[in-house]
């Protein structure tokens, strides 16, 4: 006779974070929060924030890629601002 499996536990979310999952092009999404590539190290920094899980993040963008070389877009490119900083470096 076969063993029962362990019970898996219920994944962990903030109460109410339901209320920011969305559907988009047929993917769902827990939450609209995208963490953008090279804004949070190698993913472990912004873990450290207090009562900031990886379950809060909706996507993490990894890197985008192009068929063709670019030089990206003119200077300034990161702008810090009072919600966070802006990067559009257009590589």
């Amino acid at each position: 006779m076969a063993s029962p499996k362990p019970a898996v536990p219920a994944p962990v979310t903030a109460p109410g974070a339901d209320r920011l999952s969305f559907e988009f092009c047929g993917l769902p999404f827990a939450s609209p929060i995208v963490l953008l590539s090279g804004c949070v190290g190698f993913g472990e920094e912004y873990t450290r924030i207090e009562g900031f899980s990886n379950r809060d993040a909706g996507a993490v963008v990894l890197k985008g890629t192009t068929g063709k070389a670019r030089l990206g877009n003119p200077p300034h490119r990161v702008y810090e601002t009072a919600g966070g900083m802006l990067n559009a470096i257009g590589l």
